[in-house]
Order: C-alpha cells, then structure tokens, then sequence
C-alpha cells in the first residue's frame, strides 16, 4: 500500500496493472478538479535534473499535497504519487 495525501483523499498507486487502472484514476482526477479538491499544476519544474519528476503536478485543495501522475511508457508501466518538494 502506497503513501496516502495528508487529507486520506488520494493514494500512491505505485505502478498501473492495467489500461482500465489508469483510465479510472484520469476520471477520477477530472472530477476532481471539477469539483474544486484538486487543482493541476500548469507549472513544470524544469530546474530538476531527475527526469522522473516529469508528468502531470496536480495539488490537493484540502490539504496542499503535490501529486504527479506519471503516464505509462516502454520504460515505466507509470505512477500516481506524492511529490516531496
């Protein structure tokens, strides 16, 4: 079980076992941001040399948390954690 946002609203998801995994977690952040307890970074840290830190940044409203959804590639079957800034 992976690290869960401050608030108990979102938990890691390590890695996605499947298209249908990630699939629900994209709807789920949508509406997410619709309802107002989440909001995406439109910001890139482009300072950081860790190329893993790249994805989609989102925060939680209700507690300030820094999220990133990593999409799947040929190199990582992708992520959905917190990031330690």
């Amino acid at each position: 079980m992976g690290r869960k946002c401050s608030c108990d609203s979102f938990e890691e998801i390590n890695e996605f076992k499947s298209p249908n995994e990630i699939e629900i977690l994209r709807r789920t952040i949508r509406q997410d941001i619709n309802f107002g307890n989440l909001e995406e970074l439109k910001y890139r840290p482009h300072f950081l040399k860790d190329k893993n830190l790249s994805g989609d940044w989102y925060r939680c409203a209700r507690c300030g948390d820094v999220w990133r959804l990593l999409e799947p590639s040929n190199a990582s079957k992708g992520s959905w954690k917190i990031i330690d800034i």
